[in-house]
């Protein structure tokens, strides 16, 4: 139950770093495409190409809801677009494809307001020009990671109300057990109470023990994994890496094993001895 418990809480932390990486990288960030053809799909000169770059740069760098604004070079659109299209040639083009122009943005305003204005300038100076602010692919991405977040913790959750299901169900077997040394204990003046801290102490060892355990194979599984998957460079995904209270977090969770191991069985043999005559 530890090692579940820390692989579902292990694939939270991972969720709740990959949602605040995309936010951090993405967030107040656009692009502009001024596309490299006509409305009837005629490449354009590089003239004009040069003109309406050099006309969305001027406005963008004057406009206020604009806080930077850079124009990628050749070789980084090329870069971008290479797992899809291919890898550039010799002379640096891409197989003879005309790419688009790209702006990258960092936004002073991303309100309705700032955005709708910024694409009816665009759409003056050049009306094929696109503009992405990425808020609804962002959108999507963060409600999908906070849903398997959610579950994630629902199953952390879950494990550890099934730990004590089974602690309470493994103590009742063996009070049925040792019945009779029970009442034995109790004719010969024993008081509830220790015979619950035997229960208790030896019920809160075996789960510690067996929480250290599984705790120790999520570890080792958790390493296999972050070796298989790189260093994350070429991926969505962040290097598997936790914040000194998410370890401090998986690193207590044998203690909190033996805990509710413990309150389990403490609760069972209470209500077993008040049943006893």
């Amino acid at each position: 139950m530890t090692f579940l418990a820390a692989m579902a809480l292990s694939a939270s932390f991972l969720l709740q770093g990959m949602g605040s990486a995309w936010r951090s990288g993405l967030e107040g960030k656009a692009t502009v495409e001024i596309p490299a053809t006509d409305a009837q799909g005629r490449i354009l000169s590089e003239q004009t190409r040069a003109e309406n770059r050099r006309a969305v740069l001027a406005f963008l760098k004057g406009a206020p809801a604009v806080a930077q604004a850079r124009a990628l070079e050749p070789a980084e659109i090329t870069a971008l677009v290479g797992p899809w299209l291919g890898e550039a040639d010799a002379k640096g083009g891409l197989q003879g494809i005309v790419l688009p122009d790209i702006v990258a943005l960092t936004l002073a305003r991303d309100d309705d307001e700032s955005v709708s204005a910024l694409e009816t300038r665009l759409h003056a100076i050049t009306p094929r020009a696109r503009l992405d602010t990425h808020r609804d692919w962002l959108a999507d991405m963060l409600r999908a990671t906070r849903a398997l977040q959610t579950a994630a913790l629902v199953l952390a959750l879950v494990t550890g109300a099934t730990t004590a299901a089974s602690v309470g169900g493994a103590v009742r077997s063996r009070m049925a057990e040792h019945k009779a040394d029970i009442e034995i204990l109790h004719l010969m003046g024993a008081m509830d109470s220790y015979v619950v801290r035997q229960f208790q102490r030896h019920t809160a060892g075996l789960a510690l023990r067996g929480g250290i355990a599984g705790l120790c194979g999520a570890l080792a599984l958790l390493l296999a994994m972050n070796a298989l998957a790189g260093d994350g460079t070429e991926t969505l995904l962040p290097d598997l890496s936790f914040s000194a209270l998410q370890t401090a977090i998986l690193l207590s969770l044998p203690v909190f094993a033996a805990g509710i191991a413990a309150l389990a069985a403490r609760a069972t043999v209470s209500r077993a001895l008040a049943r006893m005559p």
